[in-house]
């Protein structure tokens, strides 16, 4: 067996040491000077929709869950800020010589909060639950290529227990992987894969994780009052192994959606981290000189996305008409006041190929759309074209195409009706406006039930456009054909190359798979690219020990107020 030292680096340090801050004061003692008050109140646009570890799919619902569960490793920043890998609820693990099997070794005082042990037992029910096909949690397939018996037991073909998840003992946990993976002990960071407590899991039934009773984990805090759409509450697991660490007393959600709300608030010094990219705002709140600011990039796309089995949108043609048939440019001056990227590819810049930036080694694949758009210069014509190959006659002024928006905000009717406008002018065609929350949103691209959205992917570990690219595989991508109805012999074509992309670690091979698969995406355009998202996060000059990292999600431990 090779013994691993708990912290191991991230592979994405290189590109992500430059983009980093941890607000702290810290000896080895812990924080000094620490407040009389150690009560917190951080801002989300929105609170989670569960709260149930193997269905938290946005956001959202991770931000919310990360305070409560833990799992077998956590993520952190280094004194260089570079990510890290430190104990979880497992104290230590070993990785036999094929990096193959992973033995974990559980904190012995490793408890949930109502005082129970975390046992091995626990772990491998939480894994379990991940790929019982009777959950059909969403995040499954991030680790169902990598643990041995994964995708079987989540495709009904094996039951749970052939999982090649095992307990050796009461605290040691075997996992065992068809593979080497140098990504599994990241991904098995992610909320999906934190440990739940058996005994409550079952107790709670379908309950789990809709309300505070119904909610329990192992990590730093418990959920002690949750209003949805309003906020939520948390105060001090006061079972958790690392309690010494956990310096809040108090740490408290607020959901505010509007930007100009959130800067009354910050100028209040009511709330002390936020995430505020606004230009009517930024500089008001920044002058003031009540927050630390940090800007970093994020791994993140935002995208349109056609629903390919509605008869209006069911030609390429129409499809990629609508994709070329408005400014990034201007719409992120436009409506956003440049706070973005300009997306012409799905890959972020700060995306990497081996060790290289993608930006560096992909070329001319890098503006990928803009090459696309250079064969097809009149959109409108493109546009009717597809009209007459899809039966829809040559009046492109006859085309009704629903869009359904992200969210409700007076930000997101803005960015509608700028597009409505675009694609109106620019094409001759009806855009009809629903506007609809985000998560009923992403229930009716679920069902199938749209016709174009907006979405977006987040990618919290990891910088290889793969983290994008596998998505649109249409078997087994999360945007796959369930979704999008993209079918016919350029998406099998895609799907091949998406499918080999996941098996192999060559990086001259992706290289080469990457700018050869996604123009076959962008021409088709089931979906396409709009925008890289930076994230702007405020931090009160009183708090210390906050972190903030593209790749990390806030559970608090370490973070204290300080006396100023």
């Amino acid at each position: 067996m090779k013994k691993k030292v708990l912290s191991l680096l991230l592979a994405a340090a290189m590109v992500c040491s430059m983009s980093v801050t941890a607000f702290a004061e810290e000896t080895s003692a812990g924080i000094e000077n620490m407040a009389d008050n150690q009560e917190l109140t951080f801002q989300l646009t929105s609170d989670a929709a569960t709260l149930d570890t193997i269905q938290t799919s946005t956001m959202a619902d991770q931000h919310c869950a990360a305070p409560i569960y833990e799992g077998l490793l956590r993520r952190e920043l280094d004194e260089n800020g570079n990510l890290i890998l430190v104990p979880g609820a497992a104290e230590s693990y070993e990785v036999n010589e094929d990096e193959t099997v992973y033995t974990f070794h559980l904190q012995p005082e490793g408890k949930f909060s109502d005082g129970t042990p975390v046992t091995a037992e626990d772990v491998v029910y939480s894994w379990q639950r991940a790929f019982d096909p009777e959950l059909a949690s969403p995040q499954s397939w991030q680790l169902e290529d990598m643990v041995v018996n994964a995708k079987a037991c989540f495709n009904s073909e094996k039951p749970l227990e052939e999982l090649g998840v095992k307990a050796l003992d009461d605290l040691t946990v075997e996992i065992t992987l068809n593979s080497p993976n140098p990504n599994f002990l990241t991904v098995s960071t992610f909320p999906f894969a934190r440990i739940v407590s058996k005994a409550f899991v079952e107790n709670c039934g379908t309950k789990f994780g809709s309300s505070p009773e119904y909610v329990m984990g192992s990590g730093p805090y418990k959920l002690i009052s949750w209003e949805p759409g309003s906020s939520m509450v948390y105060e001090p697991n006061e079972n958790y192994w690392n309690a010494d660490e956990v310096y809040l007393t108090k740490l408290t959600l607020q959901v505010v959606k509007e930007a100009s709300t959130l800067a009354q608030a910050l100028m209040g010094q009511e709330i002390d981290i936020a995430d505020l990219n606004d230009t009517d705002w930024n500089d008001i709140v920044d002058q003031l000189g009540y927050y630390n600011v940090v800007e970093i990039p994020q791994m993140s796309t935002y995208f349109f996305m056609f629903n390919c089995d509605k008869p209006q949108l069911s030609n390429w043609k129409i499809r990629l008409a609508l994709s070329l048939g408005f400014d990034r440019e201007r719409y992120n001056s436009e409506v956003y006041g440049g706070k973005f990227v300009p997306a012409y590819s799905f890959a972020p810049p700060i995306a990497t190929v081996g060790d290289a930036l993608w930006t560096d080694v992909a070329g001319d694949s890098v503006d990928a759309l803009k090459t696309i758009a250079e064969k097809y210069p009149d959109p409108k014509a493109l546009l009717i074209e597809g009209m007459e190959e899809a039966g829809l006659g040559s009046d492109p002024s006859a085309l009704t195409i629903n869009y359904t928006t992200l969210g409700t905000t007076e930000l997101v009717k803005k960015s509608a009706e700028w597009m409505k406008q675009e694609l109106e002018t620019n094409l001759g065609i009806t855009l009809n406006i629903e506007l609809t929350e985000w998560n009923v949103m992403y229930d009716l691209v679920d069902a199938g039930d749209f016709e174009m959205a907006f979405g977006g992917w987040n990618v919290d570990s990891g910088t290889e456009p793969l983290r994008f690219l596998k998505l649109f595989e249409k078997n087994e991508g999360y945007y796959g054909e369930a979704k999008l109805h993209w079918t016919g012999e350029k998406a099998d074509e895609y799907s091949v190359a998406a499918v080999e992309m996941q098996q192999i670690f060559d990086p001259d091979r992706l290289l080469e798979l990457y700018k050869a698969s996604e123009p076959i995406l962008l021409e088709e355009a089931p979906v396409t690219p709009v925008y890289f998202s930076k994230q702007r996060t405020l931090v009160s000059t009183d708090i210390a020990g906050y972190q903030v990292h593209p790749f990390l999600l806030p559970d608090f431990i370490g973070v204290a107020r300080v006396a100023e």
